[in-house]
């Protein structure tokens, strides 16, 4: 058992690990996909998608794409659009559990772990010392590739590690009577589950936890279809309670344009449960028939119909909800504050605060430069509103910048 809980626990660390690789590889790119500036949505398409594969924290993806919408240097359909990709990034997670059982992790392991050793050699040849302009910029990029790749290999084989060690773990689930509950299908055991998935969260916060324990769960038959749908519900619902609370810190006038999004995210996952209920009782398809690959295959698919479905509300719910930019939402949020409370580290996303932080600066001199080159005579031509709106706009510029400054 400990043999086994240990195993579990490397397997964590290497999807931290994962995580913060898949972070410093993409540091440069998402920066310029931050900055692309265009009113059309086809020029966002690629650094979205970009934004939302290239993390492994939902969340904090997230709260930092907020900022830039907080701060209007987004729109708040730029925003939506950019948040509906991050569902994605589960799709990483999902593409390492389709490759389980299919290919030998430990060759991937040692694949990529003999190129990153020659590379750390060459870091110190002297020919290497020699031409650091040349080579440096291309071998440190080279070795974050490789090191994230290292991540990704090492993660697939504890995750094998832990299916081929299940024997030691099955006997205490079925001496204690668990795997019973378990397997046996009624909506206690829906309620229990999906309230396991969710509080687990704040224990494992990791992206993606319940698709690990339920691949192994059910995988070895000790847990039902549904009761594995409504553990990884349980997880989706958690992510989503999350950000509604972390989003409530918000001036009112952004947080109630946001709040309704999340009502018919945790509402959709509810309907996307219903449909599965109905496909398992009125269908064979979700039958593996003690086939082991067919259910892993079962198991894919129901993980990416679940994605796919809470994306699809984000998207939707955002095309109507972004036909109309709010009047009300026009200023800088005078709550935003240049810190992102984040679990990949304190460094994570340092680059695009401080490009956050830049474009604050000059808006802010653009409006002095705006005030200084008003008359009276011009002023008075101005509506009241507008004025208030600048002065507004500057003072809120000016205290989260004294702020930043001052930390």
């Amino acid at each position: 058992m400990i043999i086994f809980i240990g195993i579990f626990g490397f397997l964590l660390f290497f999807q931290y690990e994962l995580g913060v690789k898949l972070n410093a590889v993409s540091a440069s790119l998402r920066l310029k996909w931050v900055q692309v500036q265009s009113l059309n949505i086809k020029d966002w398409i690629i650094p979205s998608l970009g934004l939302g594969l290239s993390s492994l924290s939902f969340i904090d993806s997230a709260k930092v794409q907020s900022s830039l919408w907080r701060t209007q240097i987004w729109s708040f359909r730029r925003f939506i659009f950019s948040f509906s990709q991050g569902h994605l990034s589960f799709f990483i997670i999902v593409f390492l559990l389709s490759l389980q059982l299919e290919i030998n992790s430990l060759y991937l392991v040692f694949l990529f772990i003999f190129p990153w050793l020659i590379l750390l050699a060459l870091k110190k040849n002297l020919v290497w010392k020699k031409n650091v302009v040349k080579y440096d910029s291309i071998g440190f990029s080279f070795q974050k590739i490789l090191e994230l790749a290292i991540s990704f290999s090492l993660l697939l084989y504890f995750n094998e590690q832990l299916f081929r060690h299940s024997y030691l773990v099955l006997p205490f689930l079925e001496e204690s009577g668990l795997v019973f509950f378990l397997t046996e299908w009624g909506w206690l055991q829906f309620f229990v589950l999906l309230t396991s998935g969710f509080f687990l969260g704040f224990l494992l916060p990791f992206q993606g936890y319940s698709f690990f324990i339920t691949f192994f769960m059910y995988l070895n038959s000790q847990i039902s279809y549904l009761g594995f749908v409504s553990f990884v519900l349980g997880e989706f619902i958690y992510f989503y309670t999350v950000l509604y609370f972390n989003f409530k810190r918000m001036n009112k006038d952004y947080f109630d344009r946001l709040k309704n999004l999340f009502y018919y995210l945790i509402l959709s996952a509810c309907v996307l449960f219903l449909i599965l209920f109905f496909f398992r009782f009125n269908t064979q398809f979700l039958n593996s028939y003690g086939n082991l690959l067919w259910q892993k295959w079962i198991f894919i698919f129901t993980l990416s119909y679940l994605i796919l479905g809470t994306y699809m509300t984000s998207m939707v719910w955002g095309h109507f909800n972004c036909l109309h930019e709010d009047p009300d939402v026009k200023v800088t949020d005078s709550e935003f504050r240049f810190k992102v409370d984040n679990f990949m580290g304190p460094n994570y996303e340092n680059s695009i605060l401080n490009y956050i932080q830049k474009v604050l600066d000059q808006r802010l001199k653009k409006l002095n430069e705006f005030q200084l080159e008003l008359n009276e005579e011009i002023r008075n031509k101005i509506p009241l509103f507008v004025i208030k709106k600048f002065d507004n706009e500057k003072e809120i510029l000016i205290k989260l910048l004294s702020e930043k400054i001052n930390e």
